[in-house]
C-alpha cells in the first residue's frame, strides 16, 4: 500500500477529527537563531497525554500547498 493510500484510509476511518490550522492559532514566531517556526495552537480534539504521548490518538501534521488543498475541497 502506497503513503497515499494509508494516509487515505487513516483520513476516512471512524473518529479521525481534523482542524485547520488557521482556525485555531494561538500564536507563531519565527525562531531565527534555530531557524524553525514556533506554532502554538488549540484544540479539543485530544487531551494532554495523547499530545504528548500519543496513549489514544495520534496528532498527524501535515502541510499540504494552498492550490492542492483548494482543488481537493472544490471537487
Amino acid at each position: 500500500m502506497s503513503g497515499i493510500e494509508q494516509i487515505t484510509k487513516m483520513l476516512n476511518a471512524p473518529g479521525v477529527k481534523q482542524q485547520l490550522l488557521h482556525e485555531c492559532l494561538i500564536g507563531a514566531e519565527f525562531k531565527s537563531r534555530q531557524k524553525f517556526t514556533q506554532i502554538s495552537f488549540g484544540t479539543k480534539c485530544c487531551d494532554v497525554m495523547d499530545a504528548m504521548e500519543a496513549r489514544n490518538k495520534v496528532g498527524i501534521i501535515l502541510w499540504v500547498p494552498r492550490e492542492e488543498f483548494d482543488k481537493a475541497v472544490k471537487s
